[in-house]
């Protein structure tokens, strides 16, 4: 475990880190397959990008990284072509999804990885998932106790209708 320092996003009030532990397993080590990124002036000054990646299976840091280093440079286009920032997000997990599993290097046949992105642009924070990786938010005024305010819900195979879509786009579910 690795504590990353915080790191404070300039006059927002906003404190960003990041930690990663990586997976136990009695006798094994694993590899951790957690990946994330905060960029304070994003594409503009007013614009902080924010990501968290839990890749899984044999080549899920593969999957993490790959998706860490590509989603912003592919959410760049999208916002450049002033799409609607959750529409942005929608066409970059997609675009990205279909060029890493044409990539040689990520096996995705048994790996993937869950993704959290948020875009702060001014007071508007916009927040897109795939999987069961979480974004909550700490909420305070005047100095009061903080507030845990949930962005997501997880997307996962025992949500009879996350199961419906899974096989709908020719997946599969496992137990």
């Amino acid at each position: 475990m690795v504590p990353l320092p915080s790191q404070k996003f300039g006059g927002t009030g906003l404190k960003v880190a990041c930690l990663s532990r990586g997976g136990r397993e009695p006798g094994f080590k694993k590899t951790n397959q957690d990946n994330c990124f905060a960029f304070e002036k994003y594409i503009q000054h007013h614009q902080s990008l924010f990501g968290t990646f839990d890749g899984h299976g044999p080549n899920g840091h593969l999957a993490s990284s790959y998706v860490k280093h590509h989603l912003p440079l592919n959410l760049v286009t999208q916002l450049s072509n002033n799409e609607d920032v959750g529409v942005a997000l929608t066409k970059g997990f997609l675009q990205v999804d279909a060029a890493m599993t044409k990539t040689p290097s990520v096996d995705c046949e048994f790996s993937g990885t869950t993704a959290v992105v948020s875009l702060l642009q001014g007071n508007t924070l916009t927040t897109g998932w795939v999987g069961d990786s979480r974004a909550v938010i700490g909420r305070g005024e005047g100095g009061g106790p903080m507030q845990a305010v949930a962005l997501t819900s997880d997307h996962k195979p025992i949500d009879p209708g996350e199961k419906e879509r899974i096989l709908e786009a020719n997946g599969r579910v496992e137990r």
